[in-house]
């Protein structure tokens, strides 16, 4: 196994930075289509009064008409310590073949803690969560994690503790999702509206938190694809010709609402080379030693790569859902934001998808395609421009290495999902660096 190192009350303390370990039991009597939801209060629906149930609620409903059976034995004011005795005596009866185990930062103590207590809790949760980890592939479980998220009493310190352990959670070799960038309000805290409480969403939040699963995340683990690794290569794909319209293409199979599209181009020519179709459209634009944003409210995001022009860019739209936010980054640095309401049906690389804009590039070329169901901060794209794979809530990982690109296929998707980026067109070739 490769990983990197690195007060409760019902009511209040137990719910920031909360992790999920969805576990796939392997043993001979494990029912393969069951999932056991194994954590605290935010797992078990608290902060939701509508009787849904919360996020595991809407997961277990969504995923029954997938044929999965979801059974919930979640607990609230549990932490890395509580929740050990629980583990042989109310999660291995059940022998079920995956288990979400909900966790949290805030529980562990983080909250209102001095630098000494918060760098000591950090670590126990750390060390406690890859205790787990190891547990639960002893006993022939698989775990996936969920990031940490906000609360409402968090500081700057205890913000930048949540970001940096999502970081460090990327770097393991276990399934993630990314909990935090839906209802992040920039802070640390819940998006207003969003919250029950200082410590649990409310029936939206819930949503939200719902929405940053990859829908055949399950069905894909279960076929054996493993946890995506960053894929190094000096592959890529050439597009040729303003006439291309829809290269590749992402035509999502369920509602998406918070999402992130990240990819790396190189063009010496005006066009447009990217677009997200819904409602109403926004694209991705060259133009004159430019990369532009054009939102869906016709308001244009722009910065100036004139010295960059002859080489890679790395562009990145992540866009939160519940506050109608676009942050648009150029080469790991936010270029601007801007308020708008995105509802994607289909998402393009390499054209305009034949809306009323201007053509693509004489010729572009394009790698490391990556689409997320979650909001990406700063720090993650930075990292991501750095060379670092996230897979927190990946849902197409796409490095566009492969040896040909046909028209009616799909590019190697190495998330976990079962998701395709769809080519289309005649002018799109390998090339290598």
């Amino acid at each position: 196994m490769r990983i990197s190192p690195g007060k409760d009350h019902p009511f209040s303390g137990f719910l920031s930075g909360l992790l999920l370990l969805i576990v796939f039991v392997t043993a001979g009597q494990a029912q393969e289509n069951t999932i056991a939801i194994f954590g605290s209060s935010v797992a078990n629906g608290s902060g939701d009064t509508t009787g849904a149930g919360g996020y595991a609620g809407l997961l277990s409903r969504k995923l029954a008409l997938q044929h999965w059976n979801v059974i919930n034995v979640s607990r609230g004011g549990d932490n890395t310590t509580k929740i050990l005795p629980r583990f042989d005596s109310q999660l291995l009866p059940l022998h079920p073949a995956y288990v979400i185990i909900g966790l949290s930062l805030g529980n562990e103590g983080i909250a209102n803690s001095s630098e000494l207590v918060r760098n000591r809790v950090f670590e126990k949760y750390r060390s406690g969560m890859l205790q787990l980890i190891q547990l639960c592939r002893k006993n022939g479980m698989n775990p996936i994690v969920t990031n940490c998220y906000e609360r409402n009493d968090f500081l700057p310190e205890q913000y930048e503790a949540v970001k940096q352990m999502n970081l460090i959670i990327n770097t393991w070799d276990v399934p993630s999702v990314n909990f935090l960038g839906p209802l992040d309000n920039g802070s640390g805290n819940w998006l207003s509206g969003f919250d029950h409480d200082r410590a649990h969403p409310n029936y939206k939040g819930h949503q939200e938190l719902f929405y940053s699963f990859v829908p055949s995340l399950f069905d894909a683990i279960k076929a054996g694809k493993p946890v995506p690794q960053k894929i190094r290569s000096s592959s890529y794909m050439v597009v040729s010709g303003p006439e291309s319209i829809s290269p590749l293409s992402f035509i999502p199979d369920d509602t998406i609402h918070s999402f992130s599209l990240c990819f790396l181009v190189k063009t010496g020519n005006d066009g447009v080379i990217a677009a997200i179709i819904g409602d109403k459209n926004s694209y991705i634009e060259v133009k004159k030693g430019k990369i532009e944003y054009h939102a869906v409210n016709g308001e244009i995001l722009s910065t100036d790569t004139t010295s960059e022009n002859k080489g890679w860019q790395y562009l990145a739209v992540s866009h939160q859902y519940a506050s109608g936010l676009t942050l648009f980054y150029v080469n790991g640095k936010l270029a601007g934001k801007v308020a708008e309401l995105i509802d994607p049906k289909k998402m393009v690389i390499g054209g305009s998808a034949g809306i009323e804009a201007d053509g693509a590039p004489q010729t572009a070329g394009y790698k490391d395609v990556l689409i997320y169901r979650s909001t990406l901060n700063s720090d993650e794209v930075k990292a991501l421009y750095y060379n670092q794979l996230l897979q927190s809530s990946l849902e197409i990982y796409a490095p566009l290495n492969d040896a040909e690109f046909k028209a009616g296929t799909s590019a190697t998707n190495y998330a976990q999902s079962l998701s395709k980026l769809i080519i289309q067109g005649n002018t799109n070739k390998h090339a290598e660096e």
